[in-house]
């Protein structure tokens, strides 16, 4: 047997407005209530736990005048890294102009992941600042 359809009975302009009055009432009811339950207290000032975080020059250990004499001996003395002199360093090249087929080709491995317009722009980049 079947059921007879439901209609829909279209609610009266008073009912509405009353409905929605009392509807606007109760979420204000409820933003107050969770207003009030829902406070956080106070922030605490923040406590260090560790020691200060400090730059890496003042970590770095401090030596004394005859243990940096010492260094500077030993460095001096070493025959396989002997310091430049003025003259050799005035003469240096940079690495793309003195050995130009092994720079290109680092140049290409490190930026494989580049886009060939973004290596030109570097290329061109730092002809610019070298020729400053």
């Amino acid at each position: 047997m079947k059921r007879p359809l439901r209609r829909a009975l279209a609610p009266s302009p008073a009912f509405t407005l009353s409905n929605s009055n009392s509807h606007r009432a109760r979420h204000a009811e409820n933003l107050e209530r969770f207003a009030r339950h829902h406070t956080h207290p106070p922030l605490k000032p923040a406590v260090r736990k560790g020691p200060p975080m400090t730059r890496i020059a003042d970590r770095v250990m401090k030596i004394c005048d005859a243990e940096e004499a010492n260094l500077q001996r030993q460095i001096a003395s070493d025959p396989d890294a002997p310091e430049g002199t003025d003259e050799q360093l005035a003469k240096a090249k940079p690495f793309a102009e003195a050995l130009p087929e092994l720079a290109e080709s680092t140049r290409k491995n490190l930026g494989g992941r580049l886009s060939p317009i973004i290596l030109k722009g570097r290329r061109e980049h730092s002809a610019r600042s070298r020729s400053h």
